[in-house]
């Protein structure tokens, strides 16, 4: 009987130990994304000539704007009842994405 208390309190705290070790490691990882976006959100002073550039149709106006995660996706008005959807890279400023819109 003695030996099984010991067995279920050793259990235990292997038990404890096993949580513990896994909310640490959680607490971690979430801590590093974070130290991520907050590095990409303040370039250096020696980034400032590497700044992406988006060429944007002549005569267009942005109309919405959207940011997701490193996306943007803008709106823009082309006229004459025309739009343009154009998802660009926080980061690198690539174009990811182009669907030209119609009005009937």
């Amino acid at each position: 009987m003695r030996s099984l208390k010991i067995a279920v309190i050793v259990m235990g705290g292997l038990i404890v130990a096993g949580i513990v070790i896994m909310v640490v490691a959680l607490v971690q990882q979430a801590g590093d994304g974070a130290e991520e976006k907050v590095g990409a959100a303040r370039p250096s002073a020696g980034a400032a000539a590497a700044i992406p550039l988006v060429n944007l149709p002549r005569g267009s106006t942005i109309q919405q704007m959207q940011v997701d995660g490193t996306r943007v996706t803008l709106l823009l008005h082309l006229g004459e009842r025309r739009h343009r959807l154009l998802a660009v890279d926080l980061r690198t400023g690539e174009l990811l994405g182009t669907v030209d819109l119609a009005q009937d």
